[in-house]
């Protein structure tokens, strides 16, 4: 799963006298961001996040867009593997562990900006305009690190907000050690 910025493995922060003995919190179904305007290297883009947990297997979707009102897509990265929610985090108060494998990663265009794909680290990659190609034998660095690894991370819900680890660390090595900003609501429907 994408990590740098994109990247998962959870905990779930819900008070834990509340788990106490009883069964873990339910992260089932799907969990949205709303389109926010982001700014990297100099460029900026509008982008929106979607997790979907099913009974065994969650899949994160990154929809990058050129306008405010999503309407002109420009990518969307995806990723998917199995996930497992552990036990309370002895690190970060009423939290979770989660961890989360990512056997696919692909990305779809639909502009052909061979610029941009060279900037982000794509490159090398076969991109169609339209078409999901994998990406993890071809994309060359940050942010789309295709790491097959066994992501550690933290989740936190409360009522139907989601929070994750903070994007600090390399999830293949250690596990964040406080939440992140970004907030997921969850949506109505997968």
């Amino acid at each position: 799963m994408l990590r740098n910025h994109l990247c998962l493995t959870l905990v779930v922060a819900m008070p834990l006298s509340a788990y106490a003995g009883g069964p873990l919190p339910d992260i089932g179904g799907a969990w949205t961001t709303p389109l926010a305007l982001q700014e990297a290297a100099g460029a900026s883009a509008y982008v929106r996040e979607r997790l979907v947990f099913g009974d065994d297997t969650n899949t994160i979707s990154i929809e990058v867009f050129t306008d405010a009102e999503g309407k002109m897509p420009l990518f969307t990265y995806s990723s998917s593997g199995p996930y497992k929610v552990g036990n309370a985090s002895s690190i970060v108060s009423e939290a979770f562990l989660l961890d989360a494998q990512n056997e696919t990663s692909s990305v779809t265009i639909y502009q052909d900006a061979p610029q941009i794909w060279q900037t982000l680290n794509l490159g090398a990659c076969d991109l169609k305009v339209g078409t999901a190609v994998e990406i993890s034998d071809c994309v060359a660095g940050p942010p789309f690190n295709a790491a097959r690894c066994t992501e550690l991370d933290l989740v936190s819900i409360q009522g139907n907000e989601l929070r994750l680890g903070s994007r600090n660390t390399d999830r293949c090595k250690d596990r964040p050690s406080s939440l992140g900003e970004t907030v997921y609501t969850r949506a109505i429907s997968p």
